[in-house]
């Protein structure tokens, strides 16, 4: 627009739109301090010094050899200073905020990195060029400084270290129970799924324990396994499979391989709970050159023989107890004996065996002898001061 020409006019009509100065200040007419404003001129302009804030949309320029000092003494707290670039050799510094915009990103940029809001300025970014490649934060000739996040830290790449990673708690599922938790005197690893499942080989230079089931396809130890509990399917021992409860196996503690070999030897006969009794009570020696001493000896005889005296032999099956009911027994005489008697065909008779026979029904006394393998020979002897009639006898028969 054109400026007023004062030309004729009154002073009092004008003083309003003169401009005062005196030293580096510039005041109306009234005295009220003006601010320079330049936003609508098309051409650069010259200014030594001002005490108030200067802004503009296009180039101020000045003169560095300008014989004004170039100062700020008088800017008013309070008023804004507009410019496009600011480049200083040295530091600046404020004591108050300093914002930075730049387009879209909101950023604020350092050499060819960019700290920048996004675009709903929720999100502060780091990075580098257009990409936002990975950039470091931290002094590497002072690795012992730490940065402190007081947030939550979201990554949708990897977050990996050179060294350690400390942290009481380990969240693996954000919002899961799935977590590595550190106590102080323990470490505690929770799987949502109640399964954890450990790739390779665990190795511990202590104990390991459970308070529940412990599953694997092979449990080896070079020491001790307490605590075992079900069935398992695929047991070595020795190299040998085996298929036997813990419960059982826990009946097996304290055995060499020697004994258990012995035990093997049972293999499918059954021995009794009460012929183990009698085992443990037993108090002497039981063997082919042993002395035995019994208080009583009882041997039940089921099996019975029958046949003629007059037959002079008696063939009968194996057996090593048994009762001979004989018939035709001749008349003996008082202190007198019959003829002889063979028995044979038993073959749990040998030739070192001890024949005992008795009489069951009659007062006569059975004599053995002549035992070969198979049978042996028997008499009668009347002990009685009278004749024995004859007729038919019982002998208990015992093969020792």
């Amino acid at each position: 627009m054109a400026l007023n020409d004062f030309t004729g006019q009154n002073i009092q009509d004008t003083y309003k739109k003169l401009v005062q100065t005196e030293g580096n200040l510039f005041a109306d007419g009234t005295g009220s301090i003006l601010q320079i404003i330049t936003s609508d001129q098309t051409s650069s302009m010259t200014v030594a010094t001002a005490s108030f804030a200067i802004s503009a949309s296009h180039e101020i320029t000045y003169e560095l050899s300008s014989s004004y000092a170039e100062i700020a003494e008088a800017l008013i707290p309070g008023i804004d200073i507009d410019v496009r670039n600011i480049t200083a050799s040295g530091n600046i510094s404020s004591s108050g905020i300093i914002t930075a915009a730049d387009g879209t990103n909101n950023g604020f940029h350092i050499g060819t990195g960019e700290v920048a809001l996004d675009a709903n300025l929720n999100n502060l970014r780091l990075g580098v060029d257009d990409t936002w490649t990975g950039i470091a934060i931290g002094k590497g000739n002072d690795p012992t400084k730490t940065i402190s996040l007081h947030g939550p830290v979201t990554a949708s790449g990897h977050i990996s270290a050179s060294g350690e990673v400390i942290t009481n708690t380990l969240r693996l599922t954000p919002g899961a129970n799935d977590y590595i938790l550190s106590s102080g005197t323990s470490v505690n690893i929770k799987s949502a799924d109640s399964s954890i499942n450990l790739i390779s080989n665990v190795t511990a230079s202590g104990n390991i324990s459970s308070s529940g089931d412990v599953y694997g396809t092979n449990i080896s130890a070079s020491e001790t396994i307490t605590g075992l509990s079900g069935s398992f399917s695929n047991l070595a021992y020795g190299g040998t499979d085996l298929s036997v409860s813990a419960t059982e196996l826990n009946y097996w503690d304290g055995l060499t391989s020697a004994e258990a070999t012995q035990v093997k030897n049972i293999d499918s006969n059954t021995i009794s709970g009460t012929q183990w009794g009698y085992l443990g009570t037993m108090n002497q020696n039981v063997s082919t050159q042993s002395t035995v001493q019994f208080i009583g000896l009882q041997i039940t005889k089921s099996t019975i023989f029958s046949g003629s005296f007059l037959d002079g032999e008696i063939s009968i099956g194996a057996s090593k107890g048994f009762i001979l009911s004989i018939a035709d027994v001749p008349v003996i005489p008082e202190q007198a004996s019959s003829p002889n008697l063979v028995i044979s065909d038993n073959s749990r008779i040998s030739d070192n065996s001890v024949i005992i026979g008795t009489s069951v029904n009659v007062d006569l006394i059975v004599d053995t002898f002549s035992v070969v393998n198979g049978g042996f020979t028997l008499r009668l002897r009347n002990p009685r001061s009278g004749n024995y009639s004859g007729g038919s006898i019982k002998i208990n028969i015992v093969v020792l």
